[in-house]
């Protein structure tokens, strides 16, 4: 009888673990599929574009993390910034992925600080966003915005890796660029170009 509860009692273990495994499974298939369907409406997406105010939509936008900015005792340095010509939704969530990635990929051995500034070349305006955080290796730059891309797997970050991915997809739509610099373990700035007029017409 205790063998047969011993024998019992080893198959329900066993029984649990691969039921484990496959929800595990189940739930990141999940995730992936999730995150592809977005990638797939942010391309699909029709812009409605205006000439935005970067200044409205950042100080909005940046109410949106007061709690996490708070919460890691972060410093944002705002300046000035130039209006542009897009969709503000879609600019808003660009300027949203950059910001949060900023927020995930602090280092935890000093306080945050994060700069946004612009400035004016021609018909265009760069806009630079950088931080204090863990930087990223000059290997790993041009990866960055391939979807399901993590800069570093072993930071406890929410998100599938599509952030970036996302914000490049929004800038091709605005006929715009998004590149980065980083010195791994000093922090990176993203880079982003749009034009101050309409690029439909």
């Amino acid at each position: 009888l205790l063998r047969c509860f011993s024998s019992a009692r080893s198959l329900l273990y066993q029984v649990t673990q691969s039921l484990d495994f496959i929800l595990n499974n189940v739930s990141k298939m999940d995730m992936l599929i999730g995150g592809l369907l977005q990638v797939s409406r942010t391309g699909r997406l029709a812009l409605q574009p205006t000439m935005v105010d970067l200044n409205a939509l950042m100080a909005t936008l940046l109410r949106g993390f007061d709690y996490q900015l708070n919460d890691f005792g972060a410093n944002v340095e705002l300046k000035m910034l130039d209006a542009c010509f897009g969709d503000a939704n879609q600019l808003n969530q660009l300027f949203s992925n950059i910001i949060s990635n900023a927020i995930k990929y602090r280092d935890s051995s000093r306080s945050l600080k994060i700069a946004v500034a612009s400035s004016v070349k021609y018909n265009k305006v760069v806009y630079s966003i950088s931080d204090n955080g863990i930087g990223i290796s000059e290997k790993q730059l041009p990866k960055i915005w391939d979807i399901f891309y993590r800069v570093n797997n072993n930071v406890e970050a929410p998100g599938e890796g599509l952030g970036l991915s996302i914000a490049k997809q929004i800038v091709d739509k605005h006929k715009g660029r998004i590149w980065a610099e980083s010195v791994e373990g000093s922090g990176t700035t993203f880079f982003v170009e749009l034009l101050r007029e309409n690029f439909l017409e």
